[in-house]
């Protein structure tokens, strides 16, 4: 399989893809959304208000698959931590939510929640694990996470154009991941 270099430009726009979507389905729920006004790095994607402002919470969105070897999906430990922080120092709930063109739906949780550890076949999580280029990945297994919606065959055809993993994707089968 041919390498491929990874690149702002196309990260971005798949993101970008991801995160309109959510704000779509936000929308409908009768949430207000603002988002970061610059192009590049930021905290987090939007800021999600409802019921004149007695509901607030932050929303990150990671436009892509889950783990090829575990039944579960993560982030960088240090975008975690950065979350973590932002929630506690604001008293504001973070919904963190995943964009998965391979399972083609959307799910996710609240940090909090996905911080409550859980035990299932043999792991605890959240665990932490070391990525392919030596960074720490914070991971939550799948049953931690609420279906949030099904993205079409379209969308998820256009999303997996624009991945950037170096290796073939083959994600270890599960049954139902999402908790009853």
């Amino acid at each position: 399989m041919e390498t491929k270099q990874a690149n702002f430009s196309t990260a971005f726009y798949k993101g970008t893809i991801g995160e309109n979507k959510v704000a779509e389905i936000l929308k409908a729920d009768h949430w207000y959304i603002m988002r970061p006004p610059e192009i590049g790095r930021h905290n987090f994607d939007m800021l999600a208000v409802k019921n004149n402002g007695s509901e607030c919470m932050m929303v990150d969105v990671k436009t892509k698959a889950r783990l090829n070897s575990w039944p579960a999906t993560g982030i960088n430990q240090e975008a975690f931590e950065c979350y973590w922080e932002l929630s506690r120092r604001h008293n504001m709930k973070f919904w963190l939510v995943f964009v998965d063109e391979h399972q083609n739906e959307i799910y996710g949780n609240y940090l909090t929640k996905l911080e409550e550890p859980m035990h299932l076949d043999g792991q605890s999580y959240p665990r932490i694990i070391t990525g392919s280029k030596g960074e720490l990945l914070r991971i939550w297994s799948l049953k931690q996470m609420n279906h949030i919606a099904w993205i079409g065959g379209d969308m998820a055809e256009q999303l997996k154009i624009y991945s950037q993993r170096n290796y073939e994707y083959s994600p270890q089968e599960i049954q139902s991941h999402f908790i009853a």
